[in-house]
């Protein structure tokens, strides 16, 4: 039932986008002609301006629509996958071994109040905890000195404890899976079946020649360590909050950044820009508005991936430079009244903003179809159960790190595009 629905969503969605998209297109052509004649807001025609007024006041109801939808789609997915989960069944996508929890986006977990508590006094007390309770279903197994243990899953923490650090997650907009082996194949297709035809009675068939190829993902180590005061442990409330935070919110920079730039040697992923075989737009800097030209990337993958885009991942600078483009002339801005209560969608698709982007780089892409990631281990923050060796023993301070293996899969390269701007 939620698979029927799940699809239902995904159409009202596309309808959603296309009905934006026409009232862009009206708005522009109005705006278009009025800026030919000479008009300015003051002096345009009174039926003008009132059908400009109903197409914005359209396009924020579709938009605000389009929301709702969105997290219907995100609702439904996380209920779906949830029901896969507890129902088990063979290896393969709705198994408990390979799906993470609802493969849903922006899901935040948080360990029980209790299991905190007994990581406080663990480490107040230096002695050994193991934590179960994975983020895949499974317990999460201690070894070696490093005991206690927090494995938050998909998520990092939330709230306070997330200080300087970037929010957004690029994995949350990838179906994700849990890995039970060092390294996952899987196949990219570059090539479409295409030669389909007509044909006659006893005639022979066309042969299409769809490319594909087997390829083979490793699961990649993210990971890094501090310390802290033992004084902060037995101190400070809510100190796991705040160390685990920093932690868990320095590895999913690292993370972000593999996903966008890795280049695939030695022990990094090979990540979306660094991938074969996805779309690429230069914007013309003295032609082109940027917002033109995320429109190019955004058409690119329509037009070659056959999917809708359901992400442009910016940098905040650069989104602060599509909205403060001008019309030539009029001096109005391009991305509609600056005052206006809601911001839009960039042509219809969600804006997701990271400073984990370069720059001067966007991404228009289908992250849903156009890759997976696999996890071997989800991130986890520990705490050494004895404080660390003998130089930690003497300064009264604590190991701590956090870690994670994954593996980045990208099987349709063509429903990603980066956009130069």
């Amino acid at each position: 039932m939620s698979a029927t629905v799940l699809k239902q969503l995904g159409e009202q969605v596309r309808t959603l986008h296309n009905r934006i998209a026409a009232a862009s297109d009206e708005i522009d052509d109005l705006l278009f002609a009025s800026r030919e004649r000479g008009e300015t807001v003051e002096t345009m025609p009174e039926q003008t301006a009132r059908r400009l007024s109903e197409l914005g006041a359209e396009k924020d109801r579709l938009t605000a629509e389009l929301r709702k939808v969105n997290e219907a789609q995100h609702q439904t997915a996380e209920a779906l996958g949830r029901a896969q989960l507890e129902n088990g069944g063979s290896r393969g996508v709705g198994s408990r071994d390979n799906l993470r929890p609802g493969m849903v986006q922006r899901l935040p977990l948080r360990p029980p109040a209790a299991v905190f508590e007994e990581l406080r006094q663990a480490a107040t007390e230096k002695r050994s905890l193991r934590l179960g309770g994975g983020g895949f279903g499974h317990d999460i197994l201690a070894a070696g000195p490093w005991d206690d243990r927090i494995d938050f899953g998909e998520a990092r923490l939330a709230g306070a404890e997330a200080l300087l650090a970037e929010p957004t997650r690029i994995a949350d907009y990838i179906p994700a899976f849990a890995l039970d082996q060092p390294a996952v194949a899987w196949m990219q297709q570059t090539a479409g079946a295409t030669a389909a035809a007509p044909v006659a009675p006893g005639a022979t068939k066309p042969e299409s020649s769809p490319v594909w190829a087997k390829k083979t993902a490793t699961a990649r180590k993210i990971a890094h360590y501090s310390s802290f005061e033992d004084e902060i442990a037995q101190d400070v409330n809510g100190w796991q909050l705040i160390v685990g935070g920093a932690m868990i919110a320095g590895l999913v920079a690292a993370e972000n950044h593999q996903i966008l730039y890795g280049d695939g040697t030695g022990e990094q992923l090979t990540g979306l820009l660094e991938t074969g075989g996805i779309g690429s737009v230069d914007r013309d800097t003295t032609n082109e508005s940027r917002a033109d030209a995320l429109l190019r990337g955004i058409t690119t993958v329509r037009t070659t991936a056959f999917v809708e885009p359901n992400v442009v991942i910016l940098h905040p600078s650069d989104l602060l430079e599509v909205y403060r483009e001008k019309a030539s002339g009029s001096g109005e801005y391009l991305a509609g009244n600056p005052l206006s209560a809601t911001a839009s969608p960039l042509w219809g698709v969600p804006v997701v903003l990271t400073t984990d982007i370069s720059q001067g780089t966007a991404v228009a892409a289908n992250l849903a179809v156009a890759a997976r990631v696999y996890f071997r281990q989800a991130p986890t923050f520990q705490v050494h159960a004895s404080g660390g060796g003998k130089d930690e023993f003497t300064a009264n301070v604590t190991l701590c790190r956090a870690e994670e293996r994954l593996a980045l899969t990208v099987p349709q390269p063509a429903a990603v595009c980066e956009i130069i701007l």
